[in-house]
């Protein structure tokens, strides 16, 4: 992708934060409440990582922390965030698969932005109605941060 290109793309930042509680890895995810999307389309009710869309100049570390703080309570600290992987959605839109620390707040447990809660689930027992995009995104992450041993413990 060109420097023309990538300027031109929208992005979203998707945020996995996991953790190791006793022999299980969890991940935090955040209940969406159903909305129609630009296009006319209907999304369903579901279980995603928290994140969102960059807005105009805002820069990818900052819509991390934005997006965390909004949808699960969590303050994440900006300078931790780290891109972990990429993918192009059609010819320009971006989505960035990021992860970082918690550097404090608490879990939100009530509705909020366009969430309706937040939770921490162990990687082998996730709702059935996570979003497909997100368990690949949850599964790629999970290779990742395995290699990297950089699980991070909150």
């Amino acid at each position: 992708m060109d420097e023309e290109q990538e300027q031109e793309a929208s992005k979203s930042v998707f945020v996995a934060l996991m953790r190791e509680e006793g022999d299980a890895t969890e991940i935090l995810l955040v209940e969406n409440a159903p909305k129609y999307l630009p296009n006319g389309a209907l999304k369903p009710k579901g279980w995603g990582m928290p994140g969102g869309g960059v807005d105009g100049d805002e820069g990818e570390k900052h819509t991390a922390a934005r997006e965390v703080l909004e949808e699960t309570g969590y303050v994440l600290e900006q300078d931790s965030v780290t891109l972990l992987d990429y993918e192009m959605r059609g010819n320009n839109h971006m989505v960035l698969i990021v992860t970082g620390k918690i550097a404090g707040g608490r879990i939100k447990t009530t509705a909020g932005d366009d969430t309706i809660t937040a939770a921490w689930f162990p990687i082998n027992r996730l709702p059935s109605t996570v979003y497909n995009s997100h368990k690949k995104r949850i599964a790629r992450a999970l290779e990742i941060l395995k290699e990297n041993s950089a699980i991070e413990y909150y």
